[in-house]
């Protein structure tokens, strides 16, 4: 063995990196997008997983957030499981779950003297006995119907539906019901 200083030694260590992925549910609408850290994606409209472009070393951490809601239906999403160390193995356990955003079918009353029931799309009655603002108990996602029409009033008055169909947008939808004095 020669005798010497040996100067020409190079180490070279290196950290395994792994994926940060999951599962998306119920996705229908047009935007999503899903961030860790600054690493970001976009997640296509009826996706049912999802895995970040960039991968992470063992010993880090991830915490996946939504950036962006989807729109077109809007909806909301929210991410389970989005934070944890990497230790040696691929994150699948990420889950976004979104919901699409729905809205009111509100009815404005006036010059009710009696019980009043009003039905929207033939279903979803609503019973009131006074004036005033009251709301059908199933909200309807953008771009479905609505038709609320007159069921019953007892005892019986003329009541008239102003702007009791159309189709739903964005926001919520007032209809209103203008009911004469029976004497």
């Amino acid at each position: 063995m020669p005798d010497g200083k040996v100067e020409n030694i190079v180490v070279t260590c290196s950290t395994s990196e792994f994926a940060i992925g999951g599962s998306v549910s119920n996705l229908i609408g047009t935007g999503l997008v899903l961030g860790n850290g600054d690493d970001r994606i976009s997640i296509a409209r009826g996706a049912t997983t999802f895995k970040m472009p960039r991968t992470v070393p063992s010993g880090g951490t991830y915490n996946v957030q939504v950036i962006t809601n989807p729109e077109s239906p809007k909806q909301e999403c929210s991410v389970a499981n989005p934070t944890g160390p990497v230790t040696n193995a691929e994150i699948s356990s990420v889950v976004v779950s979104c919901r699409t955003i729905e809205y009111k079918v509100n009815v404005q009353i006036s010059g009710l003297r009696s019980t009043l029931t009003l039905l929207n799309n033939e279903v979803d009655p609503l019973t009131v006995m006074s004036d005033g603002v009251f709301s059908f108990a199933t909200s309807l996602p953008p771009g479905s119907a609505y038709n609320v029409r007159i069921s019953a009033t007892d005892p019986p008055q003329f009541c008239a539906v102003g702007n009791g169909f159309g189709t739903m947008s964005e926001s919520d939808v007032t209809v209103t019901v203008s009911c004469l004095s029976p004497f």
